[in-house]
């Protein structure tokens, strides 16, 4: 899974209930997270897929720009 197909729920008005153990399970979404939060400066590279605590609570940062909020559906 992708973060796109979060963006496409949220466009039509449907919501998709993934926790951190789903986003862990899940090495595809999990690089692309991390990715984002890469671009975002908000984790050190590289993005290894391996979404663990320190990845987890980047993640649950609030956005403090308006690129974060842009970038992460949360």
């Amino acid at each position: 899974m992708r973060l796109q197909t979060f963006y496409n729920a949220k466009l039509n008005n449907q919501t998709i209930d993934y926790g951190i153990e789903a986003i862990a399970a899940d090495k595809e979404l999990a690089t692309h997270i991390q990715e984002v939060l890469i671009w975002l400066k908000f984790l050190d590279p590289p993005a290894d897929g391996k979404f663990g605590p320190i990845s987890s609570s980047r993640l649950r940062r609030k956005p403090t720009c308006h690129y974060a909020a842009k970038a992460l559906p949360l």
